[in-house]
């Protein structure tokens, strides 16, 4: 049974994207851009006219209504309004050289649904919530969204020239470019004037079981409005809300990541990828602990991220599942019985916690991981899920030591763990002894603290731990990093890699401004020769 079906809107078109007399000066030269005839957006078909004539435009007090002869759950409307505002007293978006919505909540129309019992739901139409001006510049619908949906990219790439900064966020709004590199003078219009959109509105349908004849949509005069498209929606939740982010564990033939096709109508996934297996006992009885660890295995569990409404479907080889079955009950498999999936830690806690350093009972800078049973790293807020080792292409707080991700913390940390079993290394230097542990995390915790023991206490005896050749860090995070690993002193080393040149900005000269007690960072220079290779000058 389709979930979704159009509505014919040709017979009471007026206008064309093209007619610019309709629009202020930024609206017409997107609206022109507009994508038309048959379109999927966020999973929702639409078909636009393709006629001379293919919008529905009401300006002033008017009123036009479209027949549908459909039940549903929702209505969604392909839309857009105009720029300018009647109700504003910030002025109008023309004045700006962004193009900023300056009227947000202004009442522009109303639409109202007609039933077969006589009956009638009326729905406020405002900028910025349930309508947008077809160009605004971060300036989302706050109960709609832009026609341009999310695309999930590697940072392993490919990836296009210069992109590869871009790429590192795992994410872009439409389509990537096919290239990154944009000439600064050529770049100031696109960004002050970013790409049109569509704004698509799901308004909800109070009962399902009546038939809605029309739909009367009456507008207030504020601005001028035009409607491209309408698809009457079938399902049971909420077209474009999605579930909060989660992972799935698939099981297709035994099959893995690289083998394995996956799509969802109504969702973005985020992320897919094999997941070692993880023996508990092996991992708590090593004895070499805070090294990392080299996983030399590829069987695992295929799980794909995934984030969706409960009226998707997520298809796998060609195999269907009811995503909202999946996600209710935690488990679901395709009606040909080829695939079953299944969700992994649907139960999680934000936890506030703190590493102590058990001789002074205070919070202590530490490197640490967290796994969840199944083997998934799991980092505190504010650290990639999957640390990027490439060359200075990933400067964050973070390290990749073998295949184990870890991340550093200035001793106190926040972040979403699993309820349940998780497991957990601590490592700082040499003179802590490193922990593994296997914690129970209770529903709703909030707090956590795990201790660390020292070994020894060589600072006592006058000595220090240096590392004296780093790169590619910022001073502050060059010393939270020396701090977690207990080195007293840590020289960053500007230097030249043909023409370019890493740190010379934060040469003084001096200590570095971050520098403490307990950890000192001097930003020094790396000065290579023929001869005696690479010379790392303290204090120089």
């Amino acid at each position: 049974m389709p979930k979704f079906r159009t509505i014919p809107i040709s017979p009471f078109t007026n206008a064309s994207l093209s007619d610019a007399q309709y629009w202020q000066t930024k609206t017409a030269r997107s609206a022109s851009n507009l994508p038309t005839g048959s379109q999927v957006f966020w999973g929702i078909p639409f078909d636009f006219s393709t006629t001379e004539k293919n919008l529905i435009v009401l300006s002033g007090k008017t009123s036009t209504a479209i027949p549908l002869n459909h039940k549903g759950s929702h209505l969604v409307f392909a839309h857009f309004c105009d720029e300018r505002a009647s109700t504003t007293v910030a002025g109008q978006s023309s004045d700006y050289l962004n193009p900023v919505v300056t009227a947000p909540g202004e009442h522009v129309a109303d639409y109202i649904l007609s039933f077969e019992d006589g009956s009638e739901h009326r729905q406020e139409i405002r900028r910025r919530f349930e309508i947008n001006q077809v160009q605004t510049r971060m300036q989302s619908g706050f109960t709609s969204r832009q026609h341009h949906g999310l695309t999930t990219i590697p940072f392993r790439g490919p990836y296009p020239d210069n992109g590869w900064g871009r790429w590192q966020t795992g994410v872009m709004v439409g389509e990537p470019p096919s290239s990154g590199r944009t000439p600064a003078q050529d770049d100031r219009e696109s960004r002050s004037n970013p790409i049109g959109a569509w704004t698509i509105f799901a308004m909800e349908i109070p009962d399902l079981s009546k038939t809605i004849i029309s739909v009367n949509i009456e507008t207030t005069g504020a601005t001028t409005i035009a409607i491209g498209a309408i698809t009457v929606f079938e399902g049971k939740q909420h077209p474009l809300r999605h579930e909060p982010l989660e992972t799935i564990a698939i099981n297709a033939d035994e099959k893995s990541a690289d083998e394995i096709h996956t799509a969802v109508d109504l969702g973005v996934i985020a992320r897919q990828q094999d997941i070692a297996n993880f023996n508990h006992k092996e991992w708590l009885e090593n004895p070499v602990k805070g090294w990392g660890e080299s996983l030399g295995t590829t069987d695992g569990t295929t799980t794909i991220d995934i984030a969706a409404s409960k009226s998707a479907t997520l298809s796998v080889n060609g195999s269907d599942i009811d995503a909202g079955e999946l996600l209710e009950t935690g488990q679901a498999s395709s009606q040909d019985g080829k695939v079953t999936t299944r969700v992994l830690t649907s139960q999680r806690t934000w936890v506030h916690g703190k590493i102590i350093d058990s001789s002074s009972g205070k919070p202590t800078p530490a490197r640490i991981h967290f796994r969840s049973p199944d083997g998934r790293y799991f980092p505190p807020y504010g650290h990639t899920h999957e640390v990027n080792d490439n060359w200075f292409e990933d400067y964050g707080a973070d390290l990749l030591l073998g295949d184990t991700q870890y991340a550093y913390v200035d001793g106190t940390f926040q972040g979403e763990l699993p309820v349940g079993d998780v497991f957990v290394e601590v490592a700082k230097g040499f003179e802590f002894e490193p922990v593994r542990q296997k914690l129970r995390i209770k529903p709703g915790q909030r707090d956590l603290e795990i201790p660390i023991e020292r070994n020894s206490n060589l600072r006592q005896s006058g000595w220090v731990t240096a590392d004296t050749h780093t790169h590619f860090l910022t001073p502050e995070t060059a010393h939270l990093e020396a701090g977690a690993e207990d080195i007293n002193i840590i020289n960053l080393l500007a230097a030249q890699w043909g023409d370019l040149y890493t740190n010379v900005g934060d040469l003084t000269g001096k200590l570095s401004g971050s520098s403490s007690d307990e950890t000192i960072v001097w930003v020094g220079t790396e000065n290579r020769q023929h001869f005696m290779g690479h010379i790392s000058l303290m204090g120089a």
